[in-house]
């Protein structure tokens, strides 16, 4: 039901917020004072010793989730807010459906409440507007925002399987509300207290608010030293796997890295001898990795155009197979003793060990 606008002051879901992480704290200091170590860390270790330890532990615990709720405080508060936003936004929007009519007399009914809808499951929001006829006729209906009428579920006997007959009594303080069964004995009473309960106050609130919300300095303290916790844990992982994969390394760090000057010469050379002459790069592509085309005229007399592409191909990538380059994918395209193709240059170590694992990419 909506009394009040949902959207709060910022400082009340700050207030709501830390009240959580107060109460997640307090129960991690209970839970800390009703653990009973194991039996083989006391016989092992002196009372002092085993002390230390579950205080240690316990700090610990503390340090990680105080600083945890800082470091999604902002973002949960904005959601909090959002949300409520969202709702008075939706519930001044939200028009009464027209027409309803009385089942009793077939008279037109008035609008009386209009509620947030928040009895059922359904994981939307929703308005609910209740009707009364004028002539005081019952049942009063209530229809969603939507046009869809609400149709409150049946109470069914546990025993008998069929719907309860209700009466309700009111009082002073209290709704007392009965249902029977008509077939059966069975009998349900149900009491929905109306007098204001007292919130109890928290007397201990604000000095564990100092205790377990962390301020502004203190929150940033935090996420820096897990910062540099996780660039420690980056920096072990990598060392640990370039250990483990010692000899691929070994592998990448063997390789020639051929600028394009330097892979010109290497190719011309030997494609020279086998009769493939007058080697020309294209401007390369700097894109990730170096691409560039290439051309080479075939000058060996009765050389059909499959041997002259299959022959290049293999020259090529037996070239290249130590360095960082490698023929690709597209192949060799031939015309009129023309052939053409693309070579890709790699300079990432990563993209390097993947041509040591893969032999190409």
């Amino acid at each position: 039901m909506k009394l009040d606008q949902c959207l709060k002051d910022k400082s009340y879901y700050e207030d709501l917020y830390d009240q959580i992480t107060v109460d997640i704290c307090r129960e991690i200091e209970k839970s800390h004072k009703d653990y009973k170590p194991p039996v083989e860390m006391t016989k092992k270790n002196s009372k002092q010793e085993v002390m230390n330890v579950m205080q240690y532990a316990l700090n610990l615990k503390l340090f990680l989730t105080t600083g945890d709720r800082y470091s999604k405080k902002e973002h949960i508060i904005t959601e909090w807010m959002e949300r409520d936003e969202a709702k008075d936004k939706l519930y001044d929007l939200a028009q009464a459906p027209e027409g309803i009519c009385c089942f009793s007399c077939n008279t037109l009914m008035t609008v009386t409440h209009k509620d947030f809808y928040d009895w059922g499951s359904e994981d939307k929001d929703r308005v609910l507007f209740m009707y009364d006829c004028p002539n005081k006729c019952l049942p009063r209906r209530a229809f969603f925002d939507d046009g869809e009428e609400w149709k409150p579920e049946p109470h069914l006997c546990p025993k008998c399987n069929i719907e309860l007959e209700a009466s309700s009594k009111h009082t002073e303080n209290k709704i007392i509300t009965t249902e029977k069964c008509t077939k059966c004995d069975y009998t349900n009473t149900d009491e929905l207290n109306l007098t204001h309960k007292k919130e109890k106050v928290d007397k201990n609130f604000v000095k564990d608010r100092v205790r377990f919300c962390l301020s502004e300095e203190e929150g940033k303290k935090y996420i820096d030293s897990m910062d540099n916790l996780e660039q420690l844990k980056q920096l072990a992982d990598k060392i640990e796997e370039r250990e483990k994969n010692k000899t691929l390394y070994d592998k990448v760090n063997k390789l020639k890295k051929l600028n394009i000057a330097e892979l010109k010469t290497t190719l011309e050379k030997t494609l020279t001898k086998e009769q493939y002459l007058n080697l020309e790069f294209s401007q390369p592509e700097m894109l990730k990795d170096v691409i560039i085309n290439f051309t080479v005229q075939d000058n060996k007399t009765g050389r059909e155009e499959y041997d002259s592409r299959m022959t290049l191909k293999k020259l090529i990538q037996k070239l290249l197979i130590e360095t960082n380059w490698r023929l690709m994918s597209d192949g060799i395209d031939y015309r009129l003793g023309i052939l053409s193709g693309r070579l890709r240059g790699y300079e990432r170590e990563e993209d390097l060990l993947k041509i040591i694992i893969n032999k190409k990419i």
